[in-house]
């Protein structure tokens, strides 16, 4: 059984060359541990296919990080219009 556990903008979108990348609700993306990532060493990359949008908002990645194997996202709400830093609502789920 799936549970949701957070929900959040994806962080970083208008910095990515996939902003103009559609995206469906239901559709889901995955997440991707950049413990590289001189910045955030939790961070948490979010990629449709090949192609990274952004990540998880910092407040919200150090308590999905011990949980990654076990989560899955899904994009709730797409709005293209929207500023890129609104445009893609996301659903964390985690299987139990």
């Amino acid at each position: 059984m799936q549970v949701e556990i957070s929900k959040f903008f994806i962080a970083g979108l208008q910095y990515s060359k996939a902003q103009s990348l559609k995206l469906y609700t239901g559709e889901y993306l995955t997440l991707q541990h950049e413990n590289d990532n001189h910045t955030d060493s939790h961070a948490l990359a979010i990629y449709k296919n090949e192609q990274k949008l952004g990540y998880v908002p910092k407040p919200i990645n150090q308590f999905l990080i011990d949980k990654i194997e076990t989560l899955e996202i899904a994009v709730e709400e797409y709005y293209p219009d929207a500023p890129p830093w609104e445009r893609v609502w996301v659903s964390v789920f985690i299987e139990e």
